[in-house]
């Protein structure tokens, strides 16, 4: 019992000690006192609700953070200027943006004002822009173009030449057509020298070592030779060169047009030496033709019926005509032979004939093939040339001639020598002096001029001593 008596006073002095306090505790002081408050039904629906906030840029972010970040510096901080690089120092000057307004700047949000400038006509990649590289690309189509079918038809023109010639060349040579390239002897072999120039040899005949024939057609195959043909037209061209027996006359004489004669005398040795003013060959009833000669009767003995029949059937065809036993081409160069001496040149006794093609350079097939009494004219001379003596004045003059040719040549080249000797002498005595300007002791260098001079006044003794013995 007892201690049932004394649980009942401890729980009763407990909840008399709770009811003190919560008496003495206000609701102002009860910091969760609001949420207490009961509310009706009605008051409740007066009740405001949020509304969602409107979606934020991203340039909005961009700004809120940036004022975000200045309002977490401190008012009564104090923040130090930074020292200025000199080289940046016109940043912070307004009169170098001239022409930049403030108020033109984007707002934050706003789309900029974008202006976009036209392109110019002459930067836009249209076709008609590449027409300079169109033109070259037709004109690299044309040239191939024109190259094939220049090339083919000169080679059809050889050709069909060599089938119209070849009996009457099998009948008067032994060997047509030696390409010389093999041990025996070959046949029917026409040698492509260039796209349009074509050769043929032949041998095997008295009276002459050899033939050749050399076809020099247009440049067809070229596009600019052919555009050059519409101002100066030119003609195919078939040049016959004949090396003659040792046993011929003494003879130079050379018939044709008046540019080929002209251009022959001034650059051929022979003519130049030896033959007299260019004349016409009106008397021998060619007056389209002039003629340069030796002797006056080689001229009578060259134009017999023959020529001059052929002349007239054929009056456009034969350019230029060249018979001599003193050939030895073009003249030597007169600036090349004083540098270096210039031989002795080597003579042959050549016929030399050259016939245009008609037509300009638009022949075809048929027109090469009527060239037939071309090539008989020249075997015709070959056999003539055989039978040709001069007279005996006119052989003692023809070889009165080649005697003073033949001293002038000889001291032209002993002269060449005596130049180039002293030439040589001289180089050595300018080697000698530099060598004694070049020595550094003195008593050697007086003794090495006092050696140049007597071997001078030697030299000099010399020739005083030779001059003396050639006045006696």
């Amino acid at each position: 019992m007892g201690v049932v008596s004394l649980t009942a006073v401890t729980c009763l002095l407990f909840l008399l000690t709770s009811l003190g306090h919560m008496k003495q505790h206000s609701p102002a002081d009860d910091d969760f006192a609001e949420f207490n408050t009961d509310l009706d039904e009605e008051e409740f629906d007066n009740i405001p609700v949020p509304q969602p906030k409107p979606p934020v840029s991203d340039s909005e972010k961009a700004d809120e953070k940036k004022a975000n970040s200045y309002s977490d510096f401190d008012e009564d901080s104090v923040v130090e200027e930074a020292e200025v690089d000199p080289a940046l120092e016109f940043l912070a000057n307004d009169d170098e943006f001239e022409g930049f307004d403030e108020k033109q700047q984007a707002k934050p949000g706003q789309k900029p004002n974008l202006v976009f400038t036209d392109v110019p006509q002459h930067l836009r990649t249209r076709w008609d822009g590449f027409y300079l590289e169109f033109l070259m690309l037709i004109g690299l189509i044309s040239y191939a173009l024109n190259f094939f079918y220049g090339r083919q038809k000169n080679q059809k023109l050889a050709y069909s030449w060599l089938e119209s010639v070849r009996d009457v060349l099998d009948k008067n040579f032994a060997v047509v057509g030696d390409d010389g390239q093999g041990k025996e002897p070959t046949s029917g072999v026409l040698m492509k020298e260039s796209e349009h120039i074509f050769s043929l040899w032949c041998t095997g005949r008295q009276g002459c070592q050899g033939m050749m024939i050399d076809l020099k057609l247009v440049k067809r195959q070229d596009i600019i030779s052919l555009m050059s043909r519409l101002m100066k037209p030119q003609s195919d061209v078939i040049e016959v060169s004949v090396t003659l027996d040792d046993d011929m006359e003494p003879l130079i004489f050379a018939a044709g047009t008046k540019k080929q004669i002209s251009k022959a005398v001034k650059n051929l040795q022979d003519l130049g030496s030896f033959c007299d003013a260019k004349k016409s060959c009106e008397r021998f009833k060619c007056p389209q033709l002039m003629y340069v000669s030796e002797l006056g009767e080689t001229a009578e003995l060259i134009f017999d019926s023959e020529l001059q029949k052929f002349m007239q059937l054929y009056p456009d065809l034969l350019e230029y005509l060249h018979i001599s036993d003193q050939y030895s081409g073009s003249k030597p160069d007169e600036a090349a032979g004083q540098s270096t001496p210039v031989p002795a040149p080597e003579i042959n006794r050549v016929l030399q004939a050259r016939f245009a093609v008609p037509g300009f350079g638009k022949c075809q097939p048929e027109d090469l093939q009527n060239m037939l009494p071309c090539l008989k004219l020249v075997i015709f001379l070959i056999d003539k040339l055989k039978r040709v003596k001069l007279s005996k004045d006119g052989r003692a003059k023809a070889e009165k001639n080649r005697l003073k040719m033949e001293e002038q040549l000889s001291k032209l080249l002993h002269a060449q020598r005596q130049e180039n000797m002293q030439a040589k002498r001289d180089e050595r005595v300018k080697a000698e002096k530099e060598r004694i300007m070049n020595e550094v002791d003195p008593e050697k260098q007086r003794k090495l001029e006092d050696a140049q001079l007597r071997k001078e006044k030697r030299r000099t003794q010399s020739k005083m001593k030779s001059m003396v013995v050639r006045m006696r």
